[in-house]
């Protein structure tokens, strides 16, 4: 993928985009944080700061224990992109 600072942020980019752009709908289970780590060959952290992120500007939510899905959302990111500071 890329080196490690901004790898979270590409595996993000790249879960945002398919929500954006429709191809994950709202309520979808998604991949394991451990699945994503084999799919996209990159660190539990990077999947973790990844997921974070995403749930942290509103994406996707916890739905049961370990599952995670795709949470409907209606306007814009609570932290647009470029809104935040970006520390790595």
């Amino acid at each position: 993928m890329t080196d490690g600072a901004t790898a979270w942020r590409t595996l993000a980019a790249h879960f945002r985009d398919r929500i954006t752009s429709g191809e994950l709908k709202s309520g979808v289970q998604l991949p394991t944080e451990t699945q994503m780590q084999h799919v996209f060959e990159v660190s539990r952290t990077t999947t973790g700061r990844a997921v974070a992120e995403l749930s942290h500007e509103g994406w996707w939510k916890w739905l049961r224990s370990a599952l995670h899905g795709i949470e409907r959302r209606r306007g814009p990111p609570r932290h647009p992109l470029g809104s935040r500071k970006q520390t790595t």
